[in-house]
């Protein structure tokens, strides 16, 4: 292991100085450079006042090649899920049409012959009738002079009762032409269907912004309107049309002849069961394939009597697995040694348990006058990309969506990131959403937490609470990706600053307690430090830091419940200075001299710290062995050991020795330290007129360099 002098031989970025060293340091730097330090104008993002004010300059922190690039991505994936959609309705209205259009054929032809069973044939015709009453009365006459007499009544007409049809031909026809209606009804909303999507691709070719935002818009008009809704009612339609076609011919074979009506009933029957069952199927099973509009419809419409239904079969199989001394989870061989025991059981069970929860041109004009608006545009931006996340459910997407969402608004965020949580939701389920969200750059919820973080509104807590779930340090995507690192440190950093200050709402101050306790920036700055993140952000986050640390390390004892709190923040504090491999590694740089000198203050404070007679808690003493690994680890390198530290991390393990011997990691901690400290006594006077001499020439080396 390197000792402090070696370090300083080797790099400069590596010596032991403090704070009042850095002074010196920039007694050095040449006079123009330090006119041009003076005249240097901070960027935006750093001097936000507040979280809207920062809002509005993240997008600094990505070129506009990369901003376009995100955008071009988000264009696409909404143009193929666009073309996709429209393509799939246009294919089923026309397999829709063609069968409407054979059914309505075949039903006419039966209902030209039936409603004539509505208007029977008169028993007599009326003319005939009157003309036998004649003739019969004129046969019937007797002439007795001076007397004519007849011996048949006198003929009076009067209309017959009009006939009635029977019962069973009304309901024939009654059948047969509602299938009619419903069949030709169809055929006809399928038509306009087909207009209204005529009208919706023309004028969307290519992925421009402005083209992507009038796709985006027609999209939300499709789902306002429940387009979507209307298309799946089609087949419907048709299927009522078919029942009612059975029924009214299960009808007319029942009067006609008994055997045949008996052979039809059967076989109508079987359709019935086997449409009903396909219906009912993917309510009751799981990843069944029979999905259908009825069937989605009876989904979500008996979603509370299957949750019912879901806990009496856990409960039951539960039951069933007690009685033989098994219980839930149950483990792969122990359900191998169950169904080799009891096979039947375990059928049983096995049907009973679930793997898985069941739980025109003026129009076109309106158009771009409506995209014209800024409020709008920026609305469907945050639509859109929740869209393309939301219609694939690809993660690797929301790595792209991380930059579209520095152009967003506030509100735009808020209900984008909403549609993001309720698609994950009903993908992953309520309890587990939110581990696959880890992997994803932490920029893209960091953003989430600023635009709730705007409102104080009570209903924005559960989205809020969520996305600081989402906000974790573990995606692989962190390391490798500098500028939406430098972005995700300055967002937490801001909050953490802004939100103490006056006016901040009570979530705010929350959140911002959250991340100082359970040290998301700390965490992230380790997988950081040797990244070239820039030294604006590095400083940024150090001031972040350095009020919590002074405030917790600023006590007479290290029982002090803030302390635990300020070493977790020196840990990240000590990440914030760049190690001499880094570009960030200028010390002619004054937002690096800043970021060391406040690293140094800070480290300045642990000294004191280390150096009280009383014996610090337990708690405390892991903390203050963790900041002695990141100063193994990262601070020795970068230079951050100053004789005043090693002293006094040399008498706290020594006076408390015993800690430091019972295992390999507090040993090699304990040596790591002695080591340090005889290199320091070995050092003496010659290595403070080392360091001296090295840091005299220190800037002239990095001017060279720079050139």
């Amino acid at each position: 292991m390197k000792s402090t002098t070696d370090a300083e031989a080797e790099d400069s970025c590596a010596s032991p100085i403090d704070v009042e060293e850095d002074a010196d340091l920039k007694k050095h730097e040449p006079m123009e450079n330090a006119d041009q330090q003076d005249d240097r104008e901070l960027p935006k993002w750093q001097t936000a006042e507040h979280l809207k004010q920062y809002w509005e300059t993240r997008k600094s922190f990505f070129t506009d090649e990369q901003r376009a690039e995100a955008w071009e991505e988000t264009a696409i994936i909404v143009k193929t899920y666009s073309d996709e959609m429209i393509e799939r309705w246009n294919k089923e209205i026309d397999t829709l049409l063609v069968y409407a259009g054979l059914f309505s054929a075949i039903l006419t032809a039966f209902n030209v012959q039936s409603y004539q069973l509505l208007t029977p044939v008169v028993a007599a015709d009326p003319v005939i009738v009157a003309l036998e009453r004649i003739s019969a009365q004129l046969g019937g006459f007797s002439v007795n002079p001076p007397f004519v007499n007849s011996t048949q009544p006198a003929f009076v007409y009067s209309d017959p009762a009009p006939p009635t049809a029977s019962s069973w031909a009304v309901w024939l026809n009654v059948l047969w032409f509602s299938s009619l209606i419903f069949s030709l009804s169809a055929a006809s909303v399928g038509i306009m269907v087909k207009q209204w999507l005529h009208e919706y691709n023309s004028g969307l070719s290519g992925t421009s912004r402005q083209v992507a935002r009038l796709r985006q818009l027609r999209l939300k008009s499709l789902e306002r309107w429940h387009v979507k809704e209307i298309v799946s009612i089609l087949p419907v339609l048709l299927q009522i049309a078919s029942a009612l076609f059975f029924g009214g011919l299960l009808v007319l074979l029942w009067h006609l002849n008994r055997t045949v009506a008996i052979v039809g009933s059967v076989l109508v029957g079987l359709l019935a069961i086997f449409s009903l069952c396909t219906i009912i199927l993917p309510s009751v099973t799981t990843h069944c394939a029979y999905v259908s509009p009825p069937s989605r419809a009876l989904f979500e419409h008996t979603q509370p009597l299957r949750k019912i239904l879901y806990l009496c079969r856990l409960r039951l199989s539960s039951w069933i697995l007690g009685r033989y001394t098994y219980s839930l989870p149950l483990f792969s061989f122990e359900a191998e040694k169950f169904q080799r025991e009891y096979p039947r059981m375990y059928s049983a069970w096995k049907l009973l348990h679930l793997d898985d929860s069941v739980t025109a041109s003026k129009w076109r004009w309106a158009e771009f006058s409506l995209l014209s608006r800024p409020d709008t545009a920026r609305e469907l931006d945050g639509d859109m990309v929740a869209t393309a996340y939301t219609t694939a459910m690809d993660i690797n997407y929301l790595h792209h969506a991380a930059v579209c969402t520095t152009e967003l608004t506030l509100n735009a965020m808020r209900t984008c990131f909403d549609k993001i949580q309720l698609a994950n939701i009903a993908h992953w389920g309520a309890d587990d959403h939110a581990v696959p969200m880890w992997s994803v750059h932490p920029c893209m919820w960091s953003a989430a937490v600023i635009s709730f973080l705007t409102v104080s509104a009570e209903d924005v807590l559960a989205s809020l609470e969520t996305a600081y779930g989402y906000l974790r340090p573990y995606s692989q995507h962190i390391q490798s990706d500098a500028p939406r690192s430098r972005l995700v440190c300055a967002d937490i950093a801001s909050i953490m600053r802004l939100c103490e200050r006056h006016g901040a709402t009570p979530s705010a101050r929350t959140i911002a307690e959250l991340l100082y306790r359970e040290r998301r920036l700390s965490a992230l700055m380790e997988r950081v430090a040797r990244m070239d993140l820039g030294n604006d952000v590095r400083h940024y986050v150090s001031s972040a830091c350095l009020p919590v640390i002074l405030q917790g390390l600023d006590a007479t004892t290290l029982d002090d419940s803030s302390a635990p709190l300020a070493l977790d923040h020196l840990r990240c504090i000590i990440h914030c200075v760049a190690p001499p491999e880094s570009l960030d590694c200028k010390t002619h740089d004054p937002e690096y001299q800043a970021a060391r000198a406040e690293a140094m203050r800070a480290l300045d404070g642990l000294s004191e710290l280390l150096v009280t007679s009383r014996e610090p808690a337990d708690e405390t003493t892991r903390k203050i062995d963790s900041v002695f690994d990141a100063l193994c680890e990262h601070g020795e390198h970068a230079g951050l050991l100053s004789p005043k530290l090693i002293e006094a991390m040399n008498s706290y393990v020594d006076a408390y020795e015993k800690r430091y011997l019972h295992d390999r990691k507090s040993i090699a901690r304990w040596s790591w330290i002695q080591e340090l400290k005889r290199s320091l006594d070995d050092c003496g006077h010659a290595c403070t007129w080392h360091v001296w001499t090295h840091l005299a020439f220190t800037p002239l080396i990095f001017a060279l360099l720079d050139l």
